[in-house]
C-alpha cells in the first residue's frame, strides 16, 4: 500500500473492512479469528467458573464432613478415656481379688494345719480316755 499524502482521507475501520480490498479482507479474517478466540475463552471462562463453584461447594461438603469426623473421633477419645478408666478400676479390683484369693489360701493352709493338730490331740485324748 503505498504511504498517504496528507490530503487523503483516512478511512474508518468499517469502510476498510468493507472495501473489499486485500488489507480489509485480511483485517475482517484477523477480526473474526479474534471474535472466534474470544467466544471460545468466553466458554473456557465460564467452565472454570463452573467448575470453581463445583469444588467450592465440594470443599464446603468435605470440611462439614470433616467437622463431623472431628466431633466422632472426639466422642470417641472421650468413649476411649472412660473404657480406659473401667479398664483401670477392672485391674484394681483383679489385684484386690488376687490378693484374697492369696489370703484365702493361706488361710486354707493353715486352717488344714490345725485340723490336722486338732485330729492328733484328738487321737492322744481318745486313746488317753480309752486307756483309763
Amino acid at each position: 500500500m503505498a504511504p498517504r499524502s496528507p490530503t487523503q482521507q483516512v478511512q474508518s475501520p468499517q469502510m476498510l473492512l468493507d472495501s473489499g480490498d486485500l488489507e480489509g479482507q485480511a483485517l475482517k479474517k484477523e477480526l473474526d479469528d479474534l471474535k472466534k478466540e474470544h467466544d471460545v475463552l468466553k466458554t473456557n471462562y465460564a467452565n472454570l467458573e463452573d467448575e470453581y463453584a463445583n469444588l467450592k461447594a465440594e470443599h464446603t461438603g468435605l470440611k462439614g464432613e470433616c467437622e463431623g469426623l472431628k466431633g466422632q473421633c472426639e466422642g470417641l477419645k472421650g468413649q476411649f478415656a472412660g473404657l480406659q478408666g473401667q479398664c483401670d478400676r477392672l485391674k484394681e479390683k483383679q489385684a484386690d481379688l488376687s490378693s484374697s484369693l492369696e489370703k484365702l489360701k493361706e488361710n486354707a493352709a493353715r486352717t488344714s494345719a490345725l485340723i490336722e493338730r486338732y485330729k492328733e490331740d484328738f487321737k492322744k485324748v481318745s486313746a488317753a480316755l480309752s486307756g483309763q
